[in-house]
């Protein structure tokens, strides 16, 4: 959803696939355009309503541009003038509005990021339309029901159900495409709330829970599950299934695969999921599953942490030390990721994003504190690696001459975690990849 080409390229794909099947068509946003309208958010919050209108001109600029990549010059006005605009207009008067006092609530924040999927859910739409599929656009809001957790709400898969039956189940009888913006839903007194992270994929799920479909075929913009980044590797290896404990186990560790909790609601109902490449769409992608698939399964490198060498003597046949860690970091919101431990010490890494001064004030006074905020972590996946001796040894030849700030092995035994210099990540990304990988296959 990055381009005019782009979604011209998904109508075809939906156009190619309605001969054989009855579908329902969830969209993302633009690409970066949440992240574009968490940035104007951030402005409100900072009173600066120039900046504000100038960020949102550029937004609105861009799907305009897009939409006339879309549809004809004249179609083109008609639906930015009765469609569009109006949701531009409307989200230029609450960022407006917010920007006067300087606060944002919850509520706000949702219905602000909403505006992504709602306006490319409309492009989506007109393109399915030129392509010649028969489609209906349905308000994402209508269809999927939450409680009042605005910016990661439950879903009330009962509701939602019921909902989806009677509103698209009868679109899909006859042969029409309903098309809805992901990461979007409603609570129980009218207001939009969304889904959190992985939205748009979550919403698929769900929908395909409630509808019994026969799978789930996510598009992106690579092959499938690979074992590195291809941008860093230049030939990591496709699989044609993953299992969704290890799937989970990457996504965690910053991999860009989808998040575990956006399948369940279809792996639960044993529906299959695909996920597959929207530019090279004969592929036939990766397969998420229930069983278990062996092996190694990917490296992942995630430069966001900041590294913390807690020591305190007392720990030596103490109590509560660690505890007393792990309140302050839960006071302060900030989620622990790799931890290690020794007779006197405690190790832990955090999102860089996380590590602020008043963290560094409580913790320096339980325990002396080292910080170390040029490092990246480096995981090695695979179902059962860290049982692995061979692995391991593999893992420490390889990086003999590299410098080793952290090692932990996961409580799932799926993952082997280390924390390197982060100037030298992706050469060890790299050197473990040729070692684990020397051939790799799909």
């Amino acid at each position: 959803m990055g381009s005019s080409d782009s979604i011209r390229q998904c109508a075809k794909i939906v156009f190619r696939a309605k001969a054989k099947n009855r579908l329902f068509v969830v969209v993302s946003a633009l690409g970066g355009v949440t992240d574009e309208l968490i940035r104007l958010i951030d402005l409100a919050r900072s009173q600066k309503p120039k900046l504000i209108a100038s960020r949102l001109n550029a937004i609105e600029r861009r799907h305009k541009e897009v939409l006339g990549g879309l549809v004809s010059s004249a179609h083109a006005a008609r639906v930015w003038e009765e469609e569009c605009a109006p949701l531009f207009k409307k989200l230029r008067y609450i960022l407006t509005g917010i920007s006067f006092v300087g606060e944002v609530a919850e509520k706000s924040y949702a219905l602000i990021c909403s505006f992504g999927e709602r306006i490319s859910s409309i492009l989506m739409f007109h393109a399915l339309v030129a392509a010649g599929v028969r489609a209906e656009h349905v308000l994402a809001q209508r269809l999927i029901r939450t409680d009042s957790n605005y910016k990661d709400a439950t879903v009330d898969y009962k509701k939602t159900r019921g909902y989806v039956k009677r509103i698209a189940a009868p679109l899909l009888a006859k042969g029409i495409v309903p098309v809805i913006g992901g990461f979007i839903g409603k609570d129980t007194s009218g207001d939009i709330t969304l889904l959190g992270r992985g939205g748009s994929d979550y919403t698929a799920s769900i929908v395909a829970a409630s509808l019994d479909a026969d799978s789930v075929e996510i598009w992106t913009d690579v092959d499938g599950i690979m074992s590195a980044d291809p941008r860093l590797i230049e030939k990591p290896a496709l699989w044609k299934e993953i299992d969704i404990q290890v799937m989970a186990e990457m996504a965690y560790s910053g991999a860009k695969v989808l998040h575990p909790k956006t399948i369940v609601p279809a792996i639960q109902k044993h529906i299959p999921i695909y996920i597959k490449n929207t530019f090279r769409p004969e592929t036939k992608g990766t397969k998420v599953v229930e069983s278990v698939t062996p092996g190694l399964r990917g490296i992942v490198v995630d430069a966001n942490q900041v590294l913390l060498h807690l020591t305190n003597a007392s720990m030596l046949e103490g109590v509560g030390f660690i505890h007393g860690v792990s309140e302050i970091c839960a006071r302060h919101g900030v989620p622990i990721d790799v931890c290690a431990t020794s007779e006197v010490s405690f190790t832990i890494s955090i999102r860089k994003e996380d590590y602020t001064p008043k963290l560094y004030k409580d913790l320096s006074k339980i325990a002396g504190l080292e910080v170390y905020e040029a490092v990246a972590k480096v995981c090695v996946i695979g179902r059962g690696i860290a049982r692995n001796a061979n692995i391991l040894a593999k893992i420490a030849a390889a990086l003999k001459e590299y410098q080793l700030y952290a090692v932990s092995c996961g409580a799932s035994f799926n993952n082997i975690t280390l924390i390197v210099e982060r100037a030298r990540a992706n050469d060890i990304l790299r050197l473990l990849h040729n070692t684990l990988f020397p051939n790799p296959k799909s």
